[in-house]
């Protein structure tokens, strides 16, 4: 679907705005679109998403990493050249994800493997890597980038929020976006021909939750949640689900420190409040559920897979035995791949392992099944996929969530090596 119809800012690019080399050529004037219907125009809701990008005019400057190569890209800079080969965009903030998940691992993994192969349509494939911070506005500069830079399939981003304010670009650039973290129910709302998800949404994983909660016999729930698009997403369907299975969230809290705990836990302990649910984003998660063992160290602790790394099972201590984690079933994992990555890596996979090794393999598999690097090509294939062998069973494409039903998710106990 072309939405250039539907929506045309009055500026030559978002790196216009951005960047203070660059002009605008005419003045900015924003009129919302009127929708039409929910599936071929896009809202106010998604202008407000450009409108964002006029507040900052900070340089637009950033680390790109080519293969090993690093290079600096910044007002009126132009990369070198680079061989020829398959560029895959990558993005995410690496502070976080390549400290807290093994998702680099997984890639980087599937990466080798192509290139050992042969790589794609005769050439050696590479990763074009720009860090987004974990920023919205910065999501949408790279996006912008990657669109000028020609590249046909971008991995990323990680969170909701930056997801959010970049898929509209990569959309109307016709540039196939895979997330392989984002989660939120806000996201993909259109129908959108170039923009994908890995991971189910919040509102399977607030299923889940609630499911498991009625299962260990749970009567009153909090939820600690970050006030963040994923946070407060999950938090909100979490709490719906709950309702179903006729258990009342009796406390929601968006801050909790130690100096905020006592008041927090004051209620709790009025309320009765026999399990939480931890609806936070990596970086956030195991400073406020370490309050929380440490207050009740009996207290079932359900928490998204932001808890599924080594860090939170130091800090949780013994209390890690009553914290459970979305996460892939360990069965599922094919021991061929499991015991493959393990030799590689020296530990197991996470889910985010798993995840990036099956994203870049999907794309992968689309470039050799068209014998082409086209955006559309790509798309075409993934939103074709049937029955695809993945390292964690069958997967197919649904198109109501954009993303790739057949993931064996549970929810299991959290461990020294993992789930």
């Amino acid at each position: 679907m072309d939405k250039s119809a539907d929506f045309e800012p009055k500026v030559r690019s978002v790196r216009e705005v951005l960047c203070p080399c660059w002009s605008v050529s005419s003045a900015v004037n924003f009129s919302p679109c009127v929708t039409r219907d929910n599936s071929d125009a896009l809202t106010e809701t998604s202008v407000q998403r450009y409108i964002v990008a006029m507040k900052y005019r900070a340089a637009f400057f950033f680390t790109i990493v080519v293969g090993g190569t690093v290079l600096l890209a910044g007002c009126g800079e132009e990369p070198p050249l680079l061989p020829a080969s398959v560029r895959i965009g990558l993005s995410y903030p690496a502070a976080i994800v390549e400290t807290q998940t093994r998702l680099r691992e997984g890639l980087d993994f599937a990466l080798d493997e192509i290139n050992a192969e042969g790589g794609l349509l005769g050439k050696p494939v590479e990763f074009l890597f720009i860090d987004d911070n974990d920023n919205p506005d910065t999501a949408m500069q790279v996006a912008e980038y990657f669109a000028d830079e020609g590249i046909t399939a971008v991995i990323g981003h990680w969170t909701s929020d930056t997801c959010y304010y970049a898929e509209d670009i990569y959309e109307k650039a016709g540039v196939v976006m895979l997330s392989p973290g984002a989660t939120s129910s806000s996201l993909f709302q259109y129908e959108y021909n170039y923009i994908f998800r890995m991971l189910p949404g919040d509102d399977e994983f607030a299923r889940y939750m609630a499911e498991f909660a009625a299962e260990r016999g749970l009567r009153r729930i909090a939820i600690y949640y970050t006030n963040d698009e994923f946070g407060k997403d999950l938090s909100r369907l979490a709490e719906r689900a709950f309702k179903r299975y006729g258990i009342p969230v009796v406390d929601r809290v968006s801050v909790l420190t130690p100096a905020s705990a006592a008041d927090v836990f004051a209620r709790w302990d009025a309320f009765g409040v026999d399990g939480v649910i931890a609806a936070a984003s990596l970086d956030e998660a195991t400073g406020p559920v370490s309050l929380i063992c440490r207050r009740y160290p009996d207290i079932s602790v359900i928490s998204s897979e932001s808890l599924n790394k080594l860090p939170a099972y130091e800090a949780l201590g013994e209390a890690a035995d009553n914290v459970f984690i979305v996460t892939y079933r360990p069965s599922a994992i094919r021991e061929e791949f499991y015991q493959n990555y393990t030799k590689v890596f020296g530990h197991a996979p996470d889910l985010f392992a798993v995840t990036g090794y099956i994203a870049l393999r999907l794309i992968a598999d689309a470039i050799s099944a068209s014998q082409s690097n086209d955006a559309g090509a790509i798309a075409a294939f993934l939103k074709n996929l049937r029955d695809y062998d993945s390292p964690v069973g069958k997967l197919s494409y649904n198109e109501a969530s954009h993303t790739f039903e057949g993931q064996p998710i549970v929810i299991a106990g959290i461990t020294e090596q993992g789930p």
